[in-house]
């Protein structure tokens, strides 16, 4: 964690020096007090690779090798306000290799995968998860869907977010749609410890059903909260919900149909389930041969997604391509599910809405 955030530093230090005749190991280790001797080594590796840039000159001191991060390379690496930006992969690199290395072996041999809350690969889930929110769903998904904004537009509408993780759309949701109440669940401590924190940072109150009324800002939040699913599951109370949410949930689960009648048994007559998954082609020779995501989606799968889905005996393994269209569908309107539809397919991740019939 802390050689990355160091990355992460110098690379905002380099993207902030381009116009300034680059950066020097000396002013870099000045910068971020790290030892030059390394820096050197490190910046002639990224510039051997092309990640950087090595500006024409003479001399071999560290003060004559200047370096800049091509505006390119910036947005990807350095400009969270650019449309390229997606540091989130990079960052989960270092945990995969290590599940690799550390507990696939075992996983092959046996059949039997494992679950994951390595801090940086939640982080990096969540950081990603925040960008498409914020540049998909909320500006483009929600007001696609047919029942799904209708009905949190309304006051007194309940939704629950399964599988909420850090809460980021928990939150969103909650701050889009002030007069309804908002749950999230999840199974998993840290994401559970992150949810929470954020809701205080919030100002969320624990009582997602207290009058709304005086609230002023959409930045004070007084109608969200999470519960832990293991002591409180989504679907005890049956009929509980106007709308369920899921954001790359449903491929990671041991059991997906189970979640299906899970969501199902928690929606309202009337109600509507917001989907959203990763975008896989409907077979592994039209991934493999048409899918330009499939090389990375099924690498990523391997060390987390399968690994998940398949952490339990007889698990599904679904994995990180395995939720295609026939799929959703047929799962779908096995359990009652009365429409389904694609709302929206972008940046990787496809979102259903499944309606529940009306009694």
């Amino acid at each position: 964690e802390e050689a990355s955030s160091s990355s992460s530093s110098s690379t905002t230090y380099l993207h902030e020096n381009r116009e300034k005749r680059g950066v020097t190991a000396v002013a870099l280790a000045s910068h971020t007090r790290l030892d030059r001797r390394w820096l050197r080594e490190w910046l002639a590796q990224q510039a051997a690779c092309g990640i950087l840039e090595l500006l024409p000159g003479d001399g071999d001191a560290d003060e004559d090798l200047h370096y800049v991060l091509p505006r390119a390379h910036a947005d990807v690496l350095a400009t969270p306000e650019s449309e390229h930006y997606d540091i989130a992969l990079l960052q989960m690199v270092p945990a995969l290799v290590n599940r690799a290395r550390t507990t696939l072996p075992e996983c092959f041999r046996t059949g039997r995968g494992i679950t994951y809350d390595d801090a940086d690969v939640a982080e990096a889930i969540d950081r990603a998860h925040q960008r498409h929110l914020e540049r998909v769903v909320l500006p483009k998904v929600l007001p696609a869907t047919d029942l799904v904004h209708p009905l949190l537009s309304l006051r007194g509408a309940r939704c629950a977010d399964l599988g909420c993780g850090g809460g980021n759309f928990l939150i969103a949701l909650a701050r889009e749609y002030p007069h309804a109440s908002f749950v999230g669940y999840d199974i998993s401590d840290p994401a559970l410890s992150l949810c929470e924190r954020r809701l205080a940072e919030a100002h969320c109150a624990s009582n997602p059903d207290e009058d709304d009324s005086t609230t002023t800002s959409k930045n004070l939040l007084t109608n969200a909260c999470v519960r832990d699913a293991r002591l409180q599951p989504l679907g005890a109370a049956v009929a509980e919900y106007d709308v369920v949410v899921t954001f790359d949930v449903v491929h990671d689960a041991t059991r997906p149909r189970d979640l299906v009648r899970q969501v199902r048994r928690a929606l309202k007559p009337g109600g509507a389930w917001l989907l959203g998954d990763i975008a896989g082609l409907a077979t592994t020779r039209l991934n493999v041969t048409h899918n330009p995501r499939a090389a990375t989606a099924l690498a990523i799968s391997t060390c987390l997604c399968l690994a998940c889905a398949v952490s339990e005996p007889d698990g599904a393994g679904l994995g990180q391509l395995g939720f295609t269209v026939p799929v959703a569908m047929a799962m779908l309107t096995a359990e009652g599910f009365s429409k389904v539809r694609v709302v929206l397919e972008e940046d990787n991740t496809r979102w259903f809405e499944a309606i529940v019939p009306q009694d």
